[in-house]
């Protein structure tokens, strides 16, 4: 799920010149995630809020958010191969020394971080805070890294009923900070590694295709095109996470992703240049175009 708001602590800094700079890059384009071609560290935040917080009984749950994470980032190398492109990346617990602190940290951020109206803002001031700034700095010129994006894994309850959620760039002068909150139980079910690579290509400038009402995103997805997908039970990364059982009930993916990357995908993450489909339904543009 896409969601993008007014950032005006970051803004502020980003005009007070402050930028994100590592392996000899001076500018960012298309935020902090940049292209998924090269590299890209995956900052993983076991974060606490107002109304949730990891104890040390949840180290399991931990364990297999990581999992996900995973099989995630195997799913989009390996499709991201398909169309050339040689994409890795660097997590906690799938590379050698990741976890040493520098890409896996538990941190409390005030107020809520679930809701219709998260306090996203909270943890635009956490990453803009002195010490990450650092922090940023210091894993990318470690794993010699092109991108950073920063996945926030808040300890719901098999309660809630808001799926995970993505800030990230747009155009210039947009929020540069790209991060995900990943809630790790909805709808009843615990999250599965889809979720994860769902969110993670948000960054990359994929949007929801499930969806013509674009929370304060720029790129047009047609209703015509929602129904489109819906009448040929797409299973597009982009349009579900979810698989569904005889009767139609939503049921999560385990030990696997088991949704397709599709040429139209590839197009909004900038792999290809063109896609009939964006032409055929009336589509928006990739921001990478």
């Amino acid at each position: 799920m896409f969601n993008q708001i007014a950032k005006r602590a970051l803004l502020l800094v980003l005009a007070s010149g402050i930028s994100l700079t590592g392996c000899g890059k001076e500018e960012r384009s298309y935020g902090w995630a940049g292209r998924i071609e090269g590299k890209t560290a995956i900052s993983t935040v076991f974060v606490d809020d107002d109304l949730h917080r990891w104890e040390e009984e949840d180290e399991p749950l931990k364990g297999r958010m990581l999992d996900n994470l995973k099989i995630a980032c195997d799913f989009l190398k390996e499709n991201a191969r398909v169309y050339g492109a040689e994409t890795e990346f660097v997590y906690p617990a799938g590379t050698e020394g990741a976890d040493d602190g520098l890409l896996m940290r538990d941190v409390r951020i005030e107020g809520s971080l679930l809701g219709d109206d998260p306090d996203s803002e909270k943890v635009d001031e956490f990453l803009l805070s002195e010490e990450v700034t650092k922090q940023r700095s210091d894993v990318l010129k470690k794993y010699r890294c092109d991108n950073i994006i920063y996945l926030f894994f808040l300890d719901t309850g098999l309660d809630n009923e808001y799926p995970s959620r993505s800030y990230m760039w747009m155009s210039p002068g947009d929020p540069e900070d790209e991060f995900s909150l990943i809630y790790t139980n909805v709808y009843g079910m615990e999250t599965g590694p889809a979720v994860l690579a769902h969110e993670i290509l948000h960054a990359f400038g994929a949007p929801d295709l499930y969806t013509s009402q674009q929370s304060g995103y720029e790129v047009t997805i047609t209703e015509e095109f929602v129904q489109y997908l819906k009448e040929k039970g797409s299973v597009d990364i982009m349009y579900s996470v979810f698989d569904t059982d005889a009767d139609g009930k939503k049921e999560m993916i385990y030990g696997r992703v088991g949704r397709d990357f599709s040429m139209l995908d590839a197009y909004y993450v900038g792999l290809v240049e063109d896609c009939s489909l964006v032409e055929e339904f009336g589509l928006g543009r990739s921001i990478y175009k």
